[in-house]
């Protein structure tokens, strides 16, 4: 096959968008078709934005932040003729002229239009799930509020002014959601009806408490409509059938590929995860009897902070303790990363904030709030859970429990946080590159970076915290092999929930959680799914060298493409992206 036969067959074997079209073959500098895709990209997130004014705030776009978004019908359709009109343009650009990032670009923007179009038109949260305007209301309160500076109060009562109109098109809108859809879109209302009732005590302290009594009547009004729509959809909303939440194997199949550029079979994906889940639980075990022998063997320890917490520090209050344990942790961290050279620019970033937040649930343990790509603010915040206090005032094991410094890793450093700073200083990246992003990537590469910084030796391989880690990667597993059961199946949610009791060690409560959110979200496989793609990109791309040890090689040239879609990373970093994505 000739190379110019194999560029097209990747265009035409993988991605399908374009009938007639081959990868250029060198680097090119901008062409005219160049210029023309920038203006098909930049009208991308011009229309985007204002139809999905939400987004704009979160990448820092600040044109709609007194918008919250309407969904009506009428808008809906132009969105999707939109789309329409956009897609077949972008297939009118002539590929072989284009520069190589031109090119990447091209099959990146063509598949996210492809996958809105299809959201919009196959999929149908604005019709099937009361859930999607919970999370309206609730991201576009809370991307207002930064946890870096003070909140944009005039937007804030502009949205929450909007609440009334947006429920309006929601009650117009929804149609026999599945019974699922509608418990849990009942669960989101509420919570968001609980957040917006604190607003007014959330945002003491800042410059604008002459607003407080407008802020307070604002977010009481927008709470009761938010109540009236919660009685509407108690009293006058049919479900559908109980079996409704499924997505079938072809929406999930075609998701897969608009949204990630992945064509590989989906029981072949889940035939590869199973695998890949049995050697988790086979190294759970064998971790469990160390632990076992190691807890038998121990010395009696005192019950200092110093010796309770590995990373030391002074006896402090609990929420004390915990704030300045986990900055400690990050710098730990950082230094780590930095020592080994990923990437150039990590230790000019600063570490981001720690602050302990009410709006931050137990069970979540954490998150971090950044800016968004275009956000000329610096900075990020590491917002924590209260901690949860033993009967006599501390805070019972490690100042920072084992699972939050696992979850460090994942979302600051070498995880997410990583990402968007090493990002960020790379110069000339397009704008789609810095907006555009893969959740297997960004998800995955977390995932990825976590268990490779233990393999490496950090924190000396400790057993509790790599145990830590390898029971929550046996939940994404589990995760990516219940998705595909359940919606390109008929796996049942008691099944599925009894899946993550025995594969995941979850409790019963926490498990059915779980398997709800699965059946709500297919996408929450992206985790597991991206970490696969990239283990066995690292594969070949170390093979394709003739060195299995060039690991900080291929870091840096992984960070160095952005989050793509793994299938155009391996454009990049490969012979054309020759190769499978997942082992066979």
């Amino acid at each position: 096959m000739s190379s110019s036969s194999s560029g097209r067959w990747i265009v035409f074997t993988v991605l399908a968008f374009f009938p007639a079209a081959c990868a250029p073959l060198t680097e090119r500098n901008d062409s005219a078709e160049d210029r023309i895709l920038e203006e098909r990209a930049r009208e991308y997130f011009d229309e985007r934005f204002r139809f999905y004014p939400v987004e704009a705030t979160v990448a820092g776009v600040h044109a709609y932040d007194g918008e919250l978004g309407r969904f009506e019908v009428s808008q809906i359709t132009s969105r999707v003729r939109q789309l329409r009109d956009l897609r077949q343009r972008l297939l009118g650009i002539d590929l072989a002229v284009l520069s190589w990032d031109g090119f990447v670009d091209a099959l990146w923007l063509t598949s996210t239009v492809k996958a809105e179009l299809f959201e919009l038109e196959q999929i149908e949260p604005w019709r099937k799930s009361p859930g999607f305007y919970a999370d309206v209301i609730c991201r576009g309160v809370s991307s207002l509020l930064e946890p870096w500076g003070s909140p944009r109060v005039d937007a804030l009562l502009s949205r929450l002014g909007q609440v009334p109109l947006l429920l309006q098109a929601a009650i117009g809108n929804l149609e026999n959601p599945s019974p699922l859809a509608l418990e849990e879109g009942l669960a989101d209302l509420e919570t968001c009806q609980e957040t917006i009732a604190d607003l007014p005590r959330g945002l003491e302290g800042f410059s604008h408490d002459a607003r407080a009594d407008e802020i307070e009547r604002a977010a009481r009004q927008a709470g009761e409509h938010i109540q009236g729509f919660i009685s509407h959809l108690e009293n006058d909303v049919t479900p559908a059938g109980p079996d409704s939440f499924r997505w079938g194997e072809e929406k999930l199949r075609l998701q897969l590929l608009y949204r990630e550029m992945e064509e590989t079979p989906l029981q072949t994906i889940r035939l590869i995860a199973e695998r890949e889940l049995s050697d988790t639980r086979d190294r759970v075990k064998e971790l469990a009897v160390t632990l076992d022998r190691s807890s038998m063997t121990a010395e009696p320890s005192a019950t200092s902070a110093e010796q309770q917490d590995p990373l030391g520090g002074e006896v402090m209050e609990p929420t004390e303790e915990l704030v300045s344990a986990t900055g400690k942790l990050l710098a730990t961290l950082r230094q780590w990363v930095s020592e080994r050279e990923m990437t150039e620019s990590v230790s000019e970033a600063p570490i981001p904030a720690v602050k302990v937040s009410r709006f931050v649930p137990p069970h979540v343990l954490a998150r971090l709030e950044a800016p968004g790509p275009l956000d000329p603010s610096s900075g990020a915040v590491f917002l924590l859970a209260p901690p949860k206090e033993s009967p006599t005032g501390r805070i019972p094991g490690p100042a920072v429990p084992y699972e939050l410094q696992a979850l460090a890793m994942r979302e600051v450093y070498p995880g997410k946080y990583f990402r968007l700073v090493t990002g960020r200083g790379q110069a000339g990246r397009s704008d789609l590159r810095r907006l555009l992003i893969s959740r297997a990537n960004r998800e995955g590469w977390a995932h990825y970076a976590e268990t490779t910084l233990l393999d490496e030796g950090y924190a000396g391989a400790d057993p509790r915290l790599k145990m830590a880690s390898l029971q929550h990667l046996a939940l994404e597993q589990t995760r990516l092999v219940t998705a595909i059961l359940l919606h390109a199946g008929d796996l049942s949610l008691s099944t599925a929930t009894n899946m993550f009791v025995n594969e995941a060690d979850l409790d019963p409560l926490t498990a059915e959680r779980e398997a709800r959110r699965v059946a709500l979200d297919p996408n929450v496989m992206s985790a597991s799914l991206g970490r696969l793609q990239i283990m066995k990109l690292r594969r070949d791309f170390l093979g394709a060298r003739g060195d299995t040890t060039a690991s900080r090689e291929f870091h840096r040239a992984f960070l160095s493409s952005g989050e793509l879609p793994l299938r155009l990373v391996r454009l990049l970093l490969l012979s054309r992206g020759e190769g499978q994505t997942l082992e066979d």
